[in-house]
């Protein structure tokens, strides 16, 4: 313990080594807790036996009305003496203990302590002072950073690395368990991989890069599993080693598939210059170097990574050409901030801009399998496929945020760091939020979405199969169901980022002042839209007429309307319009509707004749329904005609047509039966000159 604390006193600015003070303390408390813990034990059986005996006092009659019972007055005698004996046992119990409890209390005031005061150390571990190439003071003390670093680093590896054969054992164990349920995921991994490479979907260079990448994966985190062999994160330098493996097979993986996406055959990753800088830095960092030194290493490092940056590459998809270009800003810019004496912190940030590219990738790639195998949403045989993708999806993301992270873990002081966004979060204002709820309300996007698909595959298979159920009702609650979910899922995801019913009734005051003023037709329209998708007063494929404007209906959104007219011209019709206006729904009730011809015959004609010429005209044309029956009304003595009104039945899309080959018949017909088509004529009488005066008449 005093070493503990004269270390301490020495190294207070020093968190890399207050980090390994504090679990050397945490390791020291635990064994001297081991040792007193039979003096504890033996105290709480003390406390046992003064209960009971004061539980035996309870039940015994006091002395005062024992008279002679001698039973009673030797039975209060015992357990006097047994409780006198017992608290003289337990005194020299605390008296034993008490030198161990000072220093227990001691460690545990000093780990409060370092626990303070580290992460403002960090802070400043990163964010300290320049600390320039061309400083001569850095070169006039580099020899007594060199020796306080060789100091140290005993000190450093007997915490770091396993310090005894049998530490090494249990770290045996862990590593072996772990890497036994890697080879059995990659068993099964192999398997699912060469099943597709059968069928067509993967190449064989595919099949073995992504079986390379989980092995180079489930070796690091075998390393890792095995650095928490100790107590907490005791083994830091088995912890940098797996990172550093896992880095490389989270590269290689976020390459493959990709390339399953693209259907090319793998080959090295672009991004491996990443690896270079980033692998390099998390080394450069754990020997906690002179910061002179450190300068000099990781611009040689930069410089390298750069050169290696510069070989020709192949053609790249647009998002890898994007990702290396941001990597090559961030490299030149970490060059720059060593070159002006801030690498400790050049080198978090590009630590951190490699392992958010990377990640990138993976979540582009992840996607884009995902959205392919949900297929076709409205088949059934993709149902289970999209929702178990959207189980899936959560549960590799966070393997991949956990791999991320361990870039981060892997730095000095990234544990805390890690630890501090994990569990308090990040601060907006009044609103805060973690990993853990963006984790949450990424699994709550897919489930959603499954869920949507789930239920519109139901409705699919419904609209194939049932015979009794309205079709028109599919739609309307299809749109529900959607918004429904969405709806919740908004509700849920606000309700996660810290935002409750009192600030959406904030944000639904403002909106309801915008809309007020400049979103009074959007809202109209969607309103609107809601109407008619939920009163059914159209459908699509129905023929309607609003406006003047006669079309089929096609697509009913929440804002316009999709109406193709006769010409094949499609038109966005605004909802409102069918609110507002005169709404005229040709197939709300069919599809066949009624149609006149009106023809007129000359004067004379016989009006009987005519009728059942028209009857006869209708029942042979094609396309005239024979129920209900055609009709024929005598509709008029006009000026120059008798006029009939043939009224028939007809298929909405062939009653031009069927007009058309009427109104041929009539003609063949009356031709034939010399019936005359009368049109409209004027007869001029001329009175003669004698007839006095002269006067026309027109009829």
């Amino acid at each position: 313990m005093r070493r503990l604390t004269a270390l301490a006193d020495a190294n207070e600015e020093n968190p890399v080594i207050l980090r390994v003070i504090f679990l050397r303390n945490l390791l020291i408390s635990s064994s001297l807790r081991q040792q007193v813990a039979p003096l504890q034990t033996a105290a709480n059986i003390v406390d046992g036996i003064q209960k009971t005996l004061e539980d035996i006092r309870q039940g015994l009659p006091a002395l005062a009305k024992a008279g002679n019972d001698e039973a009673v007055r030797n039975s209060w005698t015992l357990i006097d003496e047994i409780a006198v004996q017992s608290m003289l046992f337990k005194g020299r119990i605390e008296s034993d203990m008490a030198p161990a409890n000072r220093v227990l209390k001691h460690l545990d005031t000093q780990r409060e302590a370092i626990l303070t005061a580290l992460p403002a150390l960090w802070r400043d571990y990163y964010f300290s002072g320049v600390k320039r190439l061309t400083d001569p003071q850095q070169w006039a003390d580099l020899p007594y950073w060199w020796h306080q670093m060789l100091f140290n680093l005993p000190l450093r590896l007997s915490i770091e690395f396993p310090p005894t054969p049998s530490a090494w054992k249990q770290v045996s164990v862990h590593f072996f368990n772990v890497l036994a349920l890697g080879f059995l995921l990659l068993f099964f991994a192999h398997r699912i991989l060469r099943r597709r490479e059968q069928a067509g979907k993967i190449s064989a260079e595919t099949h073995k890069d992504l079986c390379i990448s989980l092995l180079w994966q489930f070796l690091g985190l075998a390393v890792i599993a095995a650095s928490f062999g100790g107590q907490g994160e005791q083994y830091r330098g088995l912890l940098t080693l797996g990172s550093m493996a896992t880095i490389a097979g989270e590269i290689k993986l976020a390459w493959c598939l990709r390339c399953i996406k693209r259907g090319d055959a793998p080959s090295p990753s672009p991004l491996w210059p990443v690896y270079i800088a980033s692998a390099g830095g998390i080394a450069l960092s754990y020997p906690n170097m002179p910061v002179l030194l450190l300068n000099i290493a990781w611009i040689i490092l930069c410089a390298i990574t750069l050169i290696a940056g510069q070989r020709k590459k192949q053609e790249l998809p647009a998002l890898e050409s994007v990702l290396l270009r941001i990597h090559k800003v961030f490299l030149w810019l970490s060059l720059f901030m060593a070159l002006v004496g801030w690498p400790r912190l050049s080198m978090l940030l590009f630590v951190i801009i490699s392992c958010l590219l990377v990640s990138l990738q993976c979540v582009v790639a992840l996607v884009q399998l995902l959205n392919g195998s949900m297929g076709n949403t409205e088949k059934v045989q993709h149902m289970l496929q999209g929702l178990l993708a959207a189980f899936i999806a959560p549960t590799v993301l966070l393997l991949i945020t956990g791999a991320v992270l361990l870039w981060i873990v892997a730095m000095p002081g990234g544990t805390l760091l890690t630890w501090h966004y994990l569990a308090e979060g990040i601060e907006i204002g009044t609103t805060s939020f973690n990993l853990l709820h963006l984790f949450a309300i990424v699994s709550a996007f897919y489930l959603t979405r499954a869920g949507i698909s789930a239920m519109h595959a139901l409705l699919y298979k419904l609209n194939e199969q049932a015979d009794n159920i309205d079709k028109t009702l599919l739609h309307p609650i299809k749109t529900g169901i959607s918004y429904g979910l969405w709806t919740l899922f908004a509700l849920f995801s606000l309700k996660l980022l810290g935002f409750g019913l009192d600030n959406l009734a904030v944000i639904a005051g403002g909106l309801s002042v915008g809309i007020g003023f400049g979103m009074q037709a959007i809202v109209n329209n969607f309103v609107s839209g809601m109407i008619l998708i939920f009163s059914r007063s159209m459908h699509e494929g129905d023929i309607v007429d609003v406006g003047g404007l006669m079309g089929t209906v096609r697509k009913i959104s929440v804002r316009a309307t999709v109406v193709e007219t006769l010409d094949n011209a499609v038109i966005f019709v605004p909802n409102s319009e069918f609110v507002s206006s005169r709404l005229i729904n040709w197939t709300r009730n069919g599809k066949t509707v009624r149609r006149e011809v009106v023809v007129g015959v000359a004067y004379g004609t016989d009006p009987e004749m005519v009728e059942k010429l028209l009857l006869q005209i209708a029942k042979e044309t094609t396309g005239v329904a024979h129920t209900p029956k055609p009709t024929v009304l005598f509709s008029d003595f006009a000026d120059s005609t008798l006029n009939f009104t043939l009224r028939f039945w007809t298929d909405i899309h062939k009653a031009m047509d069927v007009a058309s080959r009427l109104r041929h018949s009539i003609a063949k017909t009356f031709e034939a039966h010399h019936v005359e088509i009368a049109f409209p004529q004027l007869d001029v009488h001329i009175v003669p000159a004698s007839d006095a005066p002269a006067q026309v008449k027109a009829e």
